[in-house]
């Protein structure tokens, strides 16, 4: 393994989605200006910090939905740039809400310019859409 110890590769085996999320909160993009160079970024940062064996990938999970990164085919990783209107708020919820016939997590990644109350909003449908015990739909600001 690279950088993961043993206890690390227990937690990731154990809750991928969680372990997932600590490393995109601690992940800090430099000089990434398009939505190419985020993923790059983002998947060099996770081959550095997740078990060998793990997969990270671009990808399809069903039919037209796509993802921005795929791990290990249980934690999907979407972009969503500048959040800062009601139409792409809209847009993004619809986007998400695809994600329902899946069976994995979703951390949603929001890039740029967020606005504060469209953020919040999308938080209030995230918790809607979650179970308290187990949930979903994460989001990660940067």
């Amino acid at each position: 393994m690279r950088e993961v110890d043993q206890s690390n590769a227990l937690h990731y085996t154990f809750n991928k989605s969680r372990y997932v999320l600590s490393l995109l909160e601690d992940w800090q993009p430099l000089q990434c200006r398009t939505k190419e160079d985020y993923r790059e970024s983002l998947y060099d940062n996770l081959r550095a910090h997740l078990p060998d064996n793990a997969t990270v990938t671009s990808g399809d999970l069903a039919g037209p939905l796509r993802v921005d990164l795929l791990i290990d085919g249980e934690v999907a990783v979407d972009f969503s740039f500048d959040l800062n209107a009601k139409p792409k708020l809209r847009k993004l919820l619809e986007r998400i809400r695809r994600y329902r016939t899946w069976e994995g997590s979703v951390i949603l990644v929001l890039i740029g310019d967020t606005d504060p109350s469209l953020k919040e909003d999308l938080r209030s449908h995230l918790k809607a859409m979650n179970n308290a015990m187990f949930p979903r739909f994460f989001i990660v600001e940067k």
